[in-house]
């Protein structure tokens, strides 16, 4: 395209004009579409005289005659014409012979074209080509010199430019018509009379001068650009350096004033909008006041000067450093502190899986009493706790293990000679003949029941068993054989035998070397010195036995080195005894009075070291090891919390750290706290009174340098964090006692190593008491699994204190269940019980609700037999057993299921009686209180109803001893393929309740 061609696209009415001067082009209408095309197509005929002409063997054939003579010889009549002879050659050979037919029309494709344009086509929206005779460039050349220049017109292309003053002028006034000169040079006037910060007016004149035709070949020609060179050279730059305000302290941060202050941002935004604020012909232009004046970061340092530091806004971000600022500190502990804390004062060892524990190394002392690991105990826990336990306390706890090795051994062979003698009466009863002889009064008391009728009445009212104890006893004293089931009498042994043993039982005296003597003796003096001045003080052993023990007439002598050796000598004698007193009322009877047999009396006995505990049997240091476990635990949480404990600045603590403090800390830091206390609070006056003290500290500068000046002089806590950064944590203080320079406190420490040795001191403090309550026993008191129950449940109430009780229940195992305080008591007791305790319990429980009677022939001769655990136990019963029971049955419900119903699943019962009822039965089966005819309607339930007949209730004698003798435990058998050797661990450390560990804490 040229200049031309867009001179007259860029005007309308020459747009018109030109597209006037062309003429319509009917053959290039048809052609361009193609259904009018194929449609002229279609009005063509076959020309068949072209077809002949156009063949040269056809038109020889024709022109010679030869082709039409025939034919005119057959038709004797018209001759025939070229057409007719090209339309038969055509149909006969042409249309095989694949030669070309011309077609015919009867008007041109032009004439055809412009009668279907007329007709049709103008009424469709086609379009007729048109055809020039100038194309449209020269069209438009020819316009402008003949009319265009003389009038209101232009050419295309640059018209003005700008000089190297920054003026501008009309660069081609041969681009602009007559017409239109007087606007360019108006506007030319306007550009170069503009001011600066004028810039958006001038715009505005550019836009009321031209036309739009004008305008949009300004545009398109950079005519903006011109008036931005030109207008730029009017344009004085804003100096920040000597017309920009700075902040109080530092200069001024264009990044920090855009992003973090709201006229900051508001200028930001005023910038942002300044580099298109304009238009002009529909184009975005920066407004060049704004754009060329300033710079981005000038503008906002602009703005803050102008409006920004008048209004309180920041020109510059706080100090921040990561060792001052206040929110970036962070309390923790120290790596020394770390390290002493772990290798000195707990001993915290690390495994190679990274397992962090805390074991103490307990004293040992040999048999003298003489401590053997001193090389072992290394810190300051491991030698509080040594401190608490003596030589004294490890040569009792070895005295007391021999004794209840001692005891254990005695109990064992005892226990095996009963056993044997069992196994051997056992055997004598099978011996034919012997067994007629022990059971004549068995025998004789069926005999008699059975021949006189009244075994089935006895068997229906349940007294069958009652009625034949009686029987035997009085037909024993009549056979001269007794029935007494009695094998062994425990409660004979232990008070004839066993505890004879311990009337002279002497221990092993101590001996003590000269050193040793020497030592007591100076400590013996001082005590009897200390109470000849003040008699309210209690009286020194060492004088009561020195008159207790006289060497005739004469008391021994304190100050005497013999006499005080001999006072020694029975000092400890007594004390042995006292020991063997100890443990026989302390240790032997409790255990044997709570067993209920030898085996559960040897479970209390029979405790491994690492396994001992208060429901068996355990030492007094055992016992405060086991303390001093649990409390190591303690001492390693507390390490390993501390360890990852991290705390921020504590304003209220650094303004009062004399007050706020928790920690246990040394006079030292507490003189620290109060010095850092007072200069805060006049530091703090100091502040609010804008006066500068003579450490030269303007508060209002720093304020503004941390970032503090909006309310430091009003907010304590704020004044604070400004403090700190600009003084606290700089150094500038000095130690009023040494005069070094001293770090303020921001914040309460972790764990200070005065809180620590506090600690471990309580600990200490702690254990020694324990020891004093536990006694010199050497032994922890004996305790049964219900009174530990008892002391764990007797503060907690369900209906009262509703959460500590769920926490007991999920100890348990038994949370989100309906629990009775006597289930979770007898769970208690069931678990803490040894094995051989829970099985002659429950052993005894079932003969109790059976009825049945307790004595060693039921239970094995390891029962101790007594009176008291014979009592009336009403277990649950089934609907079917209790209406007999109801009507008058006394026998048990395992003998009325045997005697009468001895097919009968008894599991069906026990289900029938939890769905129905008494009631139910009665509807069912008639009067059930007349047990005779409810046993009648009930045997209809039954296949064989003659095995509920009358004959059923008395049994046959030799089945019935049959069955007696089969029933019969033998323990021989049981005992057959033991071993003479003494037992292993017994099961009750297994059956130990292993969770409650924890609760044996606080219970002693």
């Amino acid at each position: 395209m040229g200049i031309f061609t867009d001179y007259v696209d860029n005007y309308k009415d020459l747009v018109e004009a030109y597209n006037a001067s062309g003429a319509l082009n009917y053959d290039a209408y048809v052609n361009k579409y193609s259904d009018l095309a194929s449609a002229y197509q279609a009005t063509g005929k076959p020309d068949y005289n072209a077809y002949v002409d156009s063949n040269p063997d056809l038109a020889w054939a024709w022109n010679s005659g030869l082709a039409s003579s025939s034919f005119n010889q057959q038709r004797q009549s018209t001759p025939i014409t070229k057409e007719e002879w090209g339309k038969s050659h055509w149909e006969i050979h042409g249309n095989k012979e694949g030669r070309y037919m011309p077609i015919g029309f009867s008007q041109t494709k032009a004439e055809w074209g412009k009668t279907h344009w007329e007709n049709h086509g103008k009424w469709e929206k086609r379009e007729v080509p048109v055809e020039f005779s100038k194309t449209k460039e020269a069209w438009g050349s020819e316009h402008w010199a003949n009319a265009g220049k003389n009038e209101a017109r232009i050419l295309p292309g640059a018209k003005i430019a700008v000089n190297n003053n920054g003026s501008v002028y009309i660069a081609n006034p041969k681009l602009i018509g007559a017409g239109a000169l007087n606007r360019y040079t108006g506007l030319v006037n306007s550009i170069n009379n503009a001011s600066s910060g004028n810039y958006p007016s001038l715009i505005n004149s550019v836009k009321n001068t031209l036309d739009s035709t004008e305008l949009k070949d300004f545009i398109q020609n950079n005519g903006k650009d011109v008036i931005g060179a030109s207008y730029t050279t009017k344009i004085s730059l804003w100096d920040p350096i000597t017309q920009g305000a700075q902040p109080p302290v530092g200069g001024f941060n264009a990044n920090y004033y855009g992003g973090s202050t709201k006229g900051g941002q508001k200028a930001l935004q005023e910038w942002n909008a300044a580099q298109s604020a304009l238009s002009l012909g529909g184009v975005a232009i920066p407004n060049l006041d704004i754009t060329k004046r300033y710079t981005k970061d000038s503008y906002l340092h602009w703005y803050y000067t102008t409006q920004g530091k008048a209004a309180g806004e920041r020109g510059n971000s706080p100090v921040e450093e990561s060792s001052t600022a206040p929110y970036k500190y962070e309390e923790k502990l120290t790596d020394y502190e770390k390290q002493l804390y772990r290798d000195q004062v707990l001993g915290i060892t690390t495994d190679e899986t990274g397992k962090q524990s805390l074991v103490m190394a307990a004293p040992q002392y040999d048999s003298e009493g003489n401590l053997i690991n001193q090389a072992d105990i290394n810190t300051i826990l491991e030698r509080t706790f040594a401190g608490t336990i003596s030589g004294e306390d490890a040569r009792r706890e070895k005295q007391l293990g021999s004794m209840a090795q001692d005891l254990l051994k005695l109990s064992i062979d005892e226990l095996k000679k009963a056993k044997q003698q069992e196994a051997s009466l056992t055997l004598l009863s099978q011996l034919p003949g012997y067994s007629e002889i022990m059971n004549i009064n068995s025998t004789l008391a069926n005999s008699i029941i059975g021949d006189s009728g009244i075994g089935g009445i006895l068997g229906l009212t349940g007294d069958t068993k009652s009625y034949q104890k009686g029987l035997e006893s009085e037909l024993g004293s009549l056979t001269g054989v007794t029935s007494n089931s009695t094998i062994y009498n425990w409660q004979k042994w232990f008070d004839e035998t066993l505890l004879k043993k311990y009337d002279d039982y002497q221990l092993e005296g101590k001996v003590f070397s000269t050193e040793e003597l020497n030592k007591l003796q100076e400590t013996a003096k001082e005590e009897i010195e200390a109470y000849n001045k003040d008699k309210t003080l209690a009286k020194p052993i060492y004088l009561e036995i020195a008159e207790k023990y006289k060497d005739g007439t004469r008391t021994l002598d304190v100050n005497n080195a013999e006499d005080f050796k001999k006072i020694m000598f029975y000092l400890d004698q007594d004390a042995n005894k006292a020991f063997v007193k100890d443990f026989v009322d302390g240790y032997l009877k409790p255990r044997f009075d709570q067993s209920k047999s030898m085996d559960e009396f040897i479970s209390y006995l029979d405790v491994k070291e690492n396994e001992q505990n208060v429901f068996q049997s355990q030492t007094t240091i055992n016992k405060l090891k086991q303390i001093a476990d649990l409390r190591a635990k303690t001492f390693l949480d507390l390490m390993q919390s501390s360890e990852r404990a991290l705390s921020k600045f504590d304003p209220t603590f650094y303004l009062d750290p004399v007050t706020n403090n928790t920690k246990q800390v040394g006079a030292e830091k507490l003189k620290q706290y109060q010095y850092q206390k007072d200069l805060i609070a006049e530091d703090f006056e100091k502040a609010k009174a804008g006066i500068v003290g003579e450490d030269g500290i303007n508060w209002a500068l720093e304020a503004y340098r941390y970032g503090y000046e909006g309310t430091y002089q009003t907010d304590p806590r704020v004044f604070a964090k400004l403090h700190y950064q600009a003084k606290g944590s700089t150094g500038s203080v000095k130690d009023p006692a040494t005069g070094n320079s001293l770090l303020l406190d921001p914040a309460q420490d972790i764990l200070p190593y005065d809180e620590l040795q506090q600690k471990i001191k309580d600990f200490g403090v702690d254990m020694a008491a324990r020891r004093e309550f536990y006694g010199g026993a050497g032994f922890m008191k004996f305790v049964t699994p219900e009174e530990f129950a008892d002391a764990i449940l007797s503060s907690v109430s369900p209906e009262d204190n509703k959460e500590e009780w769920e926490k007991v229940l999920k100890s348990i195992g038994l949370e989100g269940q309906d629990t009775t305080v006597e289930q979770v008591k007898q769970y208690l007791v069931d678990q803490l019980r040894t094995e051989e305790a829970k099985n002659i319990r429950e052993s005894i429980k079932y003969l109790n609700e059976n009825e049945e009677e307790l004595n060693q022939k039921t239970l094995g001769v390891t029962y101790i037999e007594r009176p008291t655990d014979v009592k009336k136990v009403e277990g649950e019963r089934t609907v079917l057993y209790d209406v007999f029971k109801n009507a008058g049955y006394g026998g048990s419900e395992d003998e009325f299921y045997t005697e009468f119903f001895p097919d009968v699943d008894r599991t069906e019962q026990q289900v029938i009686s939890n769905i129905t009822s008494k009631k139910g039965l009665e509807s069912a089966f008639g009067d059930m209180e007349n047990p005779f005819q409810a046993f009648s309607g009930l045997s209809g339930l039954f296949e064989d109803d003659t095995s509920l007949g009358g004959a059923a209730f008395l049994k046959d004698k030799e089945q019935e001893q049959e069955q007696a003798a089969a029933s019969q435990s033998s323990y021989f058998k049981i005992f057959e393929d033991e071993k003479e050797e003494l037992p292993q661990k017994s099961a009750a450390a297994t059956s130990f309740l292993k969770d409650f560990t924890s609760l044996f804490k606080g219970f002693s």
